[in-house]
């Protein structure tokens, strides 16, 4: 073999080794494009699986299994299975699970199948669905919380005035006030954690007109907080030495005990001339046994 032809084969052999390689890359990067589009189909595929199964289940514990496999994708197409499962009909268990776990999406099926649950004919789904909505949508759910205040279960009023003291605004005291005149306790506790210096007067109009202990539970959150000036603090203290009584002496020591309180020298030199003043009124003392201040909630 002449030496043009040894250069010749050399050649053949080098680009027959480029074309090689350039079809293994060609080959590689091919089903390197395909495989987002691969995994997205089997993660379909087993969505739609769990889907199937969730709307009817063998058991309660497979569904609840089901509910929570679902829940952790925290996908849109999960969110609109679970709702197709919801709106199918589960037992009661199932319902409520289901609602707990649209409670962590923000989607906008989720919202409006947990505002249709909220009508639902069963008190404690309505509940799931009042809770869910608020840790969903916080403040935006408020409009929907306040009419939970008027729910015909005393337990989803409470349920609905506990959450808009966590996630309300003062556009809700006005709901709240209106809850606390029809005897929802929990609805002045909501009041003390949302209300300004202006709404106190009307807050201290149900003074007399509703349990002195569901008063002092509002009255707490108030003074329990760093946004209210100190003004209206001790305005509050005033307050609370004209109604007199063991109930109200009982309350004024306990929150001397609260470190926040304790450390506001202003505050709690006025509560502390409070019970003295109240401790040589010589007035009998009620014979309610005295209300405590709670653990905030």
């Amino acid at each position: 073999m002449t030496r043009s032809d040894r250069h010749r084969l050399l050649r053949s052999c080098l680009a027959a080794c480029c074309l090689g390689g350039a079809l293994l890359l060609l080959r590689s990067s091919s089903a390197t494009a395909a495989e987002p589009a691969r995994r997205a189909h089997s993660a379909q595929a087993e969505r739609d699986q769990l889907c199937a199964q969730l709307i009817k289940p063998d058991t309660t514990e497979q569904a609840f299994e089901l509910v929570q496999r679902l829940a952790e994708t925290r996908s849109a197409a999960a969110t609109a299975c679970l709702v197709q499962a919801l709106l199918a009909g589960q037992a009661d268990a199932v319902t409520d699970r289901i609602l707990d776990a649209l409670g962590e999406t923000t989607e906008p099926t989720a919202l409006d199948a947990l505002v249709r649950f909220t009508r639902h004919r069963r008190a404690q789904a309505r509940g799931h669905a009042y809770a869910a909505l608020a840790r969903a949508r916080g403040a935006a759910a408020a409009a929907w919380l306040e009419h939970g205040l008027r729910d015909s279960d005393a337990g989803v009023r409470a349920l609905a005035a506990r959450a808009l003291g966590e996630h309300g605004g003062a556009s809700a005291l006005d709901s709240l006030l209106r809850a606390l005149g029809r005897g929802e306790a929990e609805a002045a506790i909501a009041i003390g954690k949302l209300g300004d210096a202006a709404s106190l007067q009307r807050f201290a109009a149900y003074l007399g007109k509703q349990p002195l202990d569901v008063m002092l539970a509002g009255y707490q959150r108030y003074l329990e907080r760093s946004d209210l000036d100190r003004a209206t603090k001790l305005h509050i203290v005033a307050t609370l030495e004209d109604i007199t009584g063991e109930p109200v002496r009982a309350f004024m020591q306990s929150l001397l005990a609260q470190p926040s309180i304790a450390a506001d020298a202003q505050l709690s030199g006025a509560l502390r001339g409070s019970l003295s003043r109240l401790r040589h009124a010589g007035k009998p003392a009620a014979a309610a046994a005295a209300p405590r201040a709670e653990p905030s909630r």
